[in-house]
């Protein structure tokens, strides 16, 4: 079943993050932004804009507000079970913060001891590229 993206128009979504254009009558091709997050290339008036699949499926099906972010529960799914509705969920900036802390992906703020990642329990390098320079 698809229904109406929040603020575009020509397009409808999943539950499960499937996007369709209606100006074109497609499904449209997703593409990775590295790690777990993925995108689509959506137009308004004119103006293309690469737009996250986690994002859109929140802002259409979880109750959202501008303030919020829309979240992962387990950013360890593959692609697409990553960003099906069942696996988000709505927070505000520290809810995100205190969320990421807890899974390794960042590092608290502490203003006199920045730390060593590698000493951190639960830290999973991100990629190639980040474990190269860690070396």
């Amino acid at each position: 079943m698809l229904y109406p993206l929040r603020d575009w128009p020509d397009y409808s979504i999943t539950p499960e993050g499937q996007v369709w254009s209606h100006k074109t009558n497609k499904w449209l091709s997703i593409f990775s932004m590295g790690s777990y997050c993925h995108a689509v290339k959506l137009i308004r008036n004119g103006h293309r804009q690469n737009v996250r699949i986690h994002t859109l499926v929140g802002r259409t099906f979880l109750p959202y507000s501008g303030e919020f972010m829309v979240c992962h529960r387990d950013e360890e799914l593959p692609f697409p079970e990553i960003h099906y509705l069942s696996n988000l969920w709505v927070g505000n900036n520290t809810d995100n913060q205190k969320d990421a802390y807890n899974k390794g992906r960042q590092i608290p703020p502490n203003p006199y001891n920045r730390g060593n990642r590698k000493d951190m329990p639960n830290f999973r390098p991100r990629g190639k590229d980040k474990a190269k320079r860690r070396s």
